[in-house]
């Protein structure tokens, strides 16, 4: 229910606004985390490569071998650091876009590099599944990004309830009567028919029905203002679908 003073939509879009900021500190953490760890890699191996090079001219052709082999090693972390600041930077020109003509694989293959570092510390598998060509949405991609990272996080969260080491998320796209369907399905407990869509409600957790979850809500509504449907399925395991209709 919205509060006093404000309509729904305008109630949810402050939830959106809000859970967006929580959603880019979350993965900018983990990203910072990991160019760290790349990152202390060159500098370790630099290091190195500056003590052997201060030897001079009695480097015999064993210690030239190891130096290449080092500077070798200090170039393939630096790409990989290359690799996670661009991937930062594209999050954020997302969270900036205009509404237009979105790849779908593309936003999912964002979404498994940006959420992969998380599953993995828990032990969680985070896979996709694309199919080849996919229509173009007309959507926004830093909303579609938030919502698929809030399937993926609520995925992450449902296979820590079941007690079992680990688990996968799956991400798959695939065409549905000439549209775009994405799917997120995981190992965990799932939704019994009688929630499925008590937890789209404000106010009412997935994890804890019920509750004061927002993630469902704002997640559903942003997929309806790009035209699509939001929706759960009780089956074994999570499944939620994404579906956006055939465009003329």
């Amino acid at each position: 229910m919205a509060e006093p003073g404000f309509s729904d939509e305008a109630w949810l879009d402050v939830l959106c606004q809000r859970q967006r900021l929580d959603i880019v500190g979350d993965l900018t953490g983990g990203i910072a985390h990991q160019l760290n760890n790349a990152l202390s890699v060159v500098t370790g191996y630099e290091e190195l490569l500056l003590e052997a090079l201060e030897d001079g001219p009695a480097a015999t052709r064993e210690a030239h071998d190891e130096l290449h082999t080092r500077a070798r090693t200090v170039h393939t972390w630096t790409r990989t650091a290359l690799s996670v600041a661009r991937r930062l930077h594209e999050l954020a020109a997302h969270l900036r876009d205009q509404a237009g003509p979105v790849v779908a694989n593309d936003l999912v293959s964002d979404t498994v590099e940006l959420c992969r570092y998380r599953c993995e510390r828990e032990n969680v598998l985070l896979i996709s599944d694309l199919s080849a060509d996919l229509p173009a949405i007309p959507a926004c991609p830093g909303d579609l990004l938030q919502v698929l990272t809030n399937l993926v996080y609520n995925a992450r969260e449902a296979i820590g309830r079941t007690g079992e080491d680990g688990g996968t998320i799956r991400l798959t796209t695939t065409t549905a009567a000439g549209g775009v369907r994405i799917v997120v399905d995981d190992d965990g407990p799932g939704v019994v028919a009688g929630d499925v869509d008590r937890i789209f409600a404000v106010g009412v957790s997935a994890k804890t029905v019920p509750g004061s979850g927002f993630g469902l809500p704002v997640s559903r509504w942003i997929i309806q203002r790009s035209g699509g449907t939001l929706r759960a399925q009780a089956a074994e395991g999570g499944c939620f679908l994404i579906e956006w209709p055939a465009t003329t």
